[in-house]
C-alpha cells in the first residue's frame, strides 16, 4: 500500500508540473 501511495504522490506532483510549464507556455506564446 505505501508503494501505491507513493507512485499516486509522485503521478500528482509529475502532472502539477506539467500543468505549470502548460501555463507558463501558453503565457510565453500569448506574448510573442
Amino acid at each position: 500500500m505505501k508503494l501505491l501511495s507513493m507512485t499516486i504522490g509522485s503521478i500528482r506532483e509529475a502532472t502539477s508540473e506539467a500543468a505549470i510549464s502548460a501555463e507558463n507556455f501558453k503565457k510565453n506564446t500569448e506574448q510573442m
